[in-house]
């Protein structure tokens, strides 16, 4: 079974060297052929960027070169999956419910919402990390894999105050980055990289062999777990075109936010990261990439709609989704044509109840901390705005963990 290194505190055998980390993976997964390296660009682009950073400490380093090593063995054992079998390539994913917005807009609060009906089948925590063999129906919620990661959550819950910013449980829905990172195109690498040049190419590339890849990934995993996909990547709002092209009958939630506020929002999020990884934090980095990220994120969606139609969008808004969470999960699956039933509705307000945002704790931010000033942020999210005049002046500076 793989073993997935990137929360320990034990260093791993390997340099920030592309070769050096595959070589690594291939050894962990135990395979001695690479059957798609169509992440070998993405890969040597985080290692020449990573291994460039100034100030790293040694959990940094670990958490990276782990995580590296990780994605890379869980991808050539997925690879190698569908080598040996390719018959899962037969079955098509078909109609995912996606979720995407700007980061920091309650796309996580959906996502745990509607993993509450029961046509709907999240990608989880566990199986994204270690997807080989694909997991049975019969022991999905008792797989060996789901008690290690429950193992390795706890330990890594000690190591930083990430808990009350973003958190999954092994057995929550994960971010479909979990699966990008596996291609070495995913914008939450950028985590471990300050250099805004990182961020820009991971906003300009093409990225329709991650797509092509989470299919294939998605593909493995409904082998004997079946279900219509929901799918949650804040950064899917900046990858329309790929997304489409690969699954083309995709739904879609969009979550917003006053742009200011979600920014404010991010750049914590970031902060408290780097303070884990970095010996220093870079405010002035860690705004111009939120910025810019959360810029793209709000136009290609518009533009998507404008050019191909919006039939298949529904908008969320977060004060809506703070106000009444099982109110707009109704709205969602009404418009979606999924099934509503009272034991659908007693699940979420269980979700809402037992779980609640404050559960790890709340995230408490400033914009003053980061120089956002909502003039000059404004002007760059124009269009956004005036598509979705609901969300100004939105104000706060400390929020539940529902992001």
């Amino acid at each position: 079974m793989l073993r997935c290194s990137y929360e320990s505190d034990e260093p791993v055998h390997a340099s920030v060297n592309a070769d050096a980390l595959l070589a690594t993976a291939k050894a962990l997964a135990g395979v001695d052929e690479v059957r798609d390296d169509s992440f070998y660009e993405g890969l040597e682009r985080f290692a020449s960027a990573f291994a460039a950073q100034d100030g790293l400490t040694n959990l940094g380093r670990n958490l990276a070169e782990g995580q590296a090593v990780g994605n890379l063995a869980n991808r050539l054992s997925v690879d190698e999956y569908v080598a040996h079998h390719p018959e899962v390539l037969d079955r098509p994913v078909e109609r995912p419910l996606v979720i995407l917005g700007m980061p920091r807009t309650g796309t996580t609060l959906v996502v745990n919402l509607l993993a509450q009906v029961p046509s709907l089948r999240p990608l989880l925590n566990w199986e994204g990390l270690t997807s080989v063999p694909p997991p049975e129906a019969t022991n999905y919620d008792r797989d060996p894999r789901l008690v290690v990661r429950r193992q390795q959550l706890r330990a890594l819950r000690e190591t930083g105050p990430l808990a009350a910013v973003h958190w999954e449980e092994a057995d929550d829905p994960a971010e479909c980055t979990v699966l990008h990172q596996q291609d070495f195109k995913a914008l939450v690498l950028t985590a471990f990289v300050s250099d805004p040049s990182y961020a820009e190419w991971l906003l300009s590339v093409d990225v329709s062999s991650t797509y092509r890849y989470e299919k294939r990934a998605l593909q493995v995993l409904q082998w004997n777990v079946r279900g219509r996909w929901l799918l949650k990547m804040p950064a899917h709002a900046v990858h329309l075109e790929e997304l489409f092209a690969e699954f083309p009958d995709a739904d879609v939630v969009v979550c917003h936010r006053d742009p200011t506020t979600a920014l404010a929002s991010a750049c914590s999020q970031r902060g408290r990261f780097h303070q884990m990884v970095f010996d220093r934090v870079d405010r002035e980095a860690i705004r111009s990439t939120s910025l810019r990220v959360l810029v793209e994120s709000s136009i290609r969606p518009i533009r998507w709609r404008d050019a191909h139609g919006g039939d298949r969008f529904y908008d969320v808004h977060y004060a809506d989704l703070l106000s009444d969470p099982v109110g707009q999960l109704r709205k969602i699956t009404e418009y979606f044509g999924e099934p509503w039933s009272r034991a659908t509705e007693e699940s979420a307000l269980r979700r809402v109840r037992d779980r609640p945002q404050s559960h790890y704790g709340r995230h408490h931010y400033s914009a003053d901390e980061y120089g956002i000033r909502r003039e000059e942020v404004e002007p760059l999210f124009a269009e956004y705005l005036s598509r979705y005049e609901a969300l100004l002046n939105e104000t706060t500076t400390s929020e539940p963990s529902a992001e």
